[in-house]
């Protein structure tokens, strides 16, 4: 109603259409509730309401369905929902807390879709020991009902589908455990027998055995070659800048002295 009040009282001229169409545009989105592509948080609870473990990451899933007008499957991007997201029902009751090693992250949303991230330590003793020793994800796997519209608007499809990736090399690398921290755009490929979908993550700061001195995480790659590449931008600047006031100095300098000499000149005449 917000819009279409809008577009009909105050942008009826023809030199407003392309804005009266953006506004319908946003509006539109807003009213389908679509999660951004931008960070959740997700905390599992042990049973007596403490946090066991805590996930934060964004997350975007490619899968292609078919869709009503088109002769061949469209790619859609689903962005994992936060746990406040209206109208998707997400729910993490099939998470499990650190039980030998094992981390188990389920995120459920809409009809019968899923995202399960598994996390192992290599230390099983206790919760305790393997918050201090090295880890690794294991499995991640992404569920899709390609009947649910809500996912996957005017759809004509129908199936569940499981893809999954192991081992995708996300984890600590030193001997402390704690923390995986990856800021920087990371993409992978979950299979099935003839399904590929691409996932990207970003944002990611993982602590599935809740760690609470994990004050530096372990960092992926990518996020190490920013730091280094951010490490050698900062002296070369800093250099830039003196270079740059040392000529204007110099440049001062020789127009003083020509100055001088000028009015010398002018005197002895």
């Amino acid at each position: 109603p917000f819009c279409e009040r809008t577009c009909t009282s105050l942008f009826c001229s023809k030199m407003k259409v392309s804005v009266c169409t953006l506004l319908l545009a946003v509006c539109l989105l807003r009213a389908s509730g679509e999660p951004a592509f931008e960070k959740q948080t997700y905390n599992i609870y042990d049973v007596n309401g403490q946090v066991c473990a805590s996930f934060q990451m964004a997350a975007q899933l490619r899968p292609e369905y078919k869709r009503n007008n088109t002769d061949t499957p469209v790619t859609r991007e689903v962005n994992l929902p936060g746990l406040n997201e209206t109208g998707w029902n997400v729910k993490l009751d099939a998470s499990r807390c650190p039980l030998y090693g094992v981390t188990e992250l389920v995120i459920e949303f809409g009809n019968q879709n899923s995202f399960t991230l598994i996390t192992m330590s290599n230390d099983t003793t206790s919760p305790e020991m393997a918050a201090n020793a090295n880890w690794t994800v294991s499995f991640i796997q992404f569920q899709y009902n390609k009947a649910d519209s809500n996912v996957f608007p005017d759809t004509v499809d129908t199936g569940i589908v499981k893809v999954s990736v192991t081992s995708p090399g996300i984890g600590t690398d030193n001997s402390q455990g704690g923390l995986f921290k990856c800021n920087s755009p990371s993409t992978y490929t979950l299979v099935d027998a003839d399904t590929r979908v691409d996932m990207e993550l970003k944002d990611v700061l993982l602590n599935p055995y809740n760690d609470p001195d994990g004050e530096t995480p372990s960092e992926c790659a990518a996020d190490h070659e920013e730091s280094s590449s951010d490490d050698k931008i900062v002296p070369i600047a800093v250099g830039c800048a003196l270079g740059g006031l040392l000529l204007i100095v110099l440049i001062v300098f020789l127009i003083g002295r020509r100055s001088r000499r000028g009015r010398t000149g002018y005197k002895q005449v």
